[in-house]
């Protein structure tokens, strides 16, 4: 039952005040302010409090900050802010919005603990990080979680029926397929629902092949333990133990085998063992097995396979024991019944996450643009200044090259934004594509189209309209 609360005009001015000093009280300790001061020597406005029904509204001046402190390069709010806001807030219901000005919207009722992990939250291909092999988690209390298959080397992937373990794959699926190259990456799809599942992936450059369970799995393992052969022989010769240490001109593509429903899989005679010999062997090779199931027994996960999957991840089991045979411990059974939501082991710890959902509608218009060639996310509308800034600096000192390392010191900006941003638009076609070949190192270039959005948009986008705030001479926020 929900919470009622009735409050005076001067308490909900009281809140206000209270919220809009917490806030500003961050973004000063979070470097978010901007030091620079207007014109006339006063220091501008930061932002209005405007105490509502059931809420304060924050409307932040967006002159007077750093945006990319509080807002990612794709407009959305930053996972770290967002969570440091809500920590600040004490568990008040807070968001961040970012619709013809940056607002914080802080309720006055707080929220209950498990509201800080959404329900449910779609796929978003924009943001795929900068790194080898990204995979999306999911949204954790800290914020959103990527991870690299290279550092999770092997997966073990289990829950019970309907509770998204098939979808998490078409996540890490389509994420691959969008932020990799052809040549670096292969992609070997067991499907243990007769191809339902991944039969949609046929023809795509990534993937060398699509197969059913069982019998039709035997050869799929037979290629890769002789790939596991064939690249032992090329890093000795390289003197090398692991193919990460090769240049990724000498690199051989990863191979990143898939197996949905693992039970159907070992169906075939000796095929726990061929399985477990290429876990054991493969991620120095940059063979890289992740195993799903939805039958969580030991029958299915024996123990040298769980023994040497590096990293397990369960989604809701009924009892202890499956959590157990999935991540080694129990906690699983206590998680949220709820689709999507996942404990991950990582790095010594145990992560709770809520996964990514992949609309069906939303996987065929991916995978039909990607046929045909086109950039899977489309290009935004309009640059943040700071991506204007960019451009400029790309076009006016490098010639067109986006190179980082050169633009973080000509602009001032983060190479930590720029990293993340520079992958994106290449994607989008707005940055020529990156190679590092035997021929030689080929940056990205600033595109045609990206030079007329930085000519189109060379002011603040997103504004804030008809409110009214600008470079305003008064040292408190407002209470309304």
């Amino acid at each position: 039952m929900e919470q009622e609360l009735t409050l005076t005009d001067t308490q909900r001015v009281s809140w206000a005040s209270h919220f809009a000093r917490s806030a500003l009280a961050l973004m000063q300790s979070a470097g978010v302010i901007r030091d620079d001061a207007d014109a006339s020597g006063h220091r501008q406005l930061l932002c209005v409090a405007w105490p509502r029904e059931d809420r304060v509204v924050l409307i932040i001046n967006p002159y007077a900050i750093r945006q990319d402190r509080i807002l990612t390069p794709t407009g959305q709010p930053h996972p770290q802010f967002l969570h440091d806001l809500r920590t600040t807030m004490h568990g008040h219901r807070t968001v961040i919005t970012n619709s013809r000005g940056i607002f914080f919207q802080v309720g006055y009722i707080p929220e209950p603990a498990e509201a800080s992990l959404p329900a449910h939250i779609t796929l978003d291909l924009d943001a795929i990080p900068a790194g080898d092999l990204m995979v999306p988690v999911g949204v954790t209390r800290r914020g959103e979680k990527w991870i690299s298959l290279l550092d999770a080397d092997s997966v073990l992937i289990g829950g019970t029926r309907q509770m998204g373990k098939t979808t998490l794959l078409h996540a890490w699926i389509l994420s691959l397929v969008t932020a990799e190259d052809p040549e670096s990456l292969r992609l070997l799809l067991c499907d243990g629902k007769g191809k339902a599942e991944f039969g949609r992936y046929a023809g795509l450059p990534h993937v060398h092949t699509i197969a059913g369970g069982g019998a039709e799995l035997e050869p799929v393992i037979g290629y890769l333990r002789e790939e596991l052969a064939d690249r032992s022989n090329l890093l000795q010769g390289y003197g090398a133990r692991n193919v990460k240490e090769l240049k990724p001109s000498d690199r051989p593509p990863f191979l990143v085998l898939i197996v949905d429903e693992l039970g159907e899989a070992l169906g075939a005679e000796g095929m726990d063992e061929a399985l477990s010999a290429l876990i054991s062997q493969g991620g120095a090779f940059g063979v890289l097995p992740i195993l799903a199931t939805q039958r969580p027994d030991s029958s299915i996960v024996t123990g040298f396979l769980k023994c040497n999957l590096a990293t397990r991840i369960s989604l809701p089991v009924p009892t202890s024991q499956d959590s157990r045979v999935i991540l080694g411990r129990s906690g699983a059974e206590k998680i949220a019944r709820r689709k999507g939501r996942i404990l991950l082991e990582w790095a010594g710890r145990m992560v709770e996450a809520q996964a990514y959902d992949v609309p069906t509608k939303m996987l065929n218009e991916v995978l039909d643009r990607l046929a045909a060639g086109e950039p899977v996310t489309n290009p935004p509308l309009a640059l943040e200044p700071w991506q204007v800034r960019l451009v400029r600096a790309a076009v006016e000192e490098l010639d067109g090259t986006f190179d980082i390392r050169e633009l973080a010191r000509l602009t001032g900006i983060s190479r930590g934004w720029i990293e993340k941003l520079a992958p994106q638009w290449e994607r989008q076609q707005l940055l020529t594509p990156y190679s590092n070949t035997s021929e030689g190192r080929t940056p990205r270039r600033v595109t045609p189209r990206l030079q007329a959005l930085a000519s189109e948009n060379p002011g603040l986008s997103g504004g804030l309209g008809g409110l009214g705030i600008g470079r305003i001479g008064v040292d408190s926020p407002g209470l309304g």
